[in-house]
């Protein structure tokens, strides 16, 4: 793999300033979530009802402060309470409240339904190398969704952290992101390549 995980340092600092002046800005999504992953989320607090009836998601504290200095609708939180968000249109990311207070960001990295056996192995395998150099640096890491047949990337966010720490987090999360999908992709393209040679 030619490109390098980003600095944390750099992904913190970045993170720190406001949306407009590093490029990079958050808007909820409507479209449907990413899939859940691993990470059962367990049971949220009840829920105060909509004019409509149904319930509305409860929000934990730093995400409603979040929204609130990042201008994103509150319709963009799902009925479970997870939200979505995109970045510079390109990046999605969602953000999913867990039982303990905890935020879990995910986020799809590269879609591996299509590949099995061996194939799909020595990719995972290759790619998880790759991981274990990048986790000194970084809070992210990347999972198996095998139901849905995607390789995800995880960041957990702790309960008691600052709207400047979920920034930072969101900063570091993107840039990671950006560098899993971009060496994911060539690493499966390599080895494709290689395999319609053979």
């Amino acid at each position: 793999m030619n490109d390098r995980p980003p600095n944390r340092q750099a992904g913190a600092a970045a993170a720190a300033k406001a949306p407009s002046a590093n490029g990079l800005s958050a808007k909820g999504l409507s479209a449907s979530p990413l899939s859940a992953g691993p990470v059962s989320p367990g049971p949220l607090a009840p829920s105060p009802a909509r004019s409509d009836g149904s319930m509305a998601p409860v929000v934990p504290a730093l995400l409603r402060a979040y929204m609130v200095a990042h201008q994103v609708a509150p319709g963009s939180v799902l009925p479970d309470g997870r939200l979505g968000l995109s970045f510079d249109g390109r990046w999605r990311v969602q953000v999913r409240p867990l039982s303990d207070g905890r935020l879990l960001l995910s986020a799809a990295v590269l879609d591996v339904a299509d590949r099995s056996g061996p194939a799909r192995e020595e990719l995972l395998v290759a790619l998880a190398g790759y991981a274990t150099g990048v986790m000194r640096d970084h809070e992210s890491g990347l999972a198996l969704d095998e139901e849905a047949g995607r390789l995800l990337l995880h960041q957990q966010v702790a309960a008691d952290a600052s709207l400047f720490k979920l920034e930072s987090a969101l900063g570091d999360f993107v840039n990671m992101l950006s560098f899993w999908t971009g060496s994911a992709r060539m690493e499966a393209a390599r080895r494709q390549a290689t395999l319609s040679r053979g």
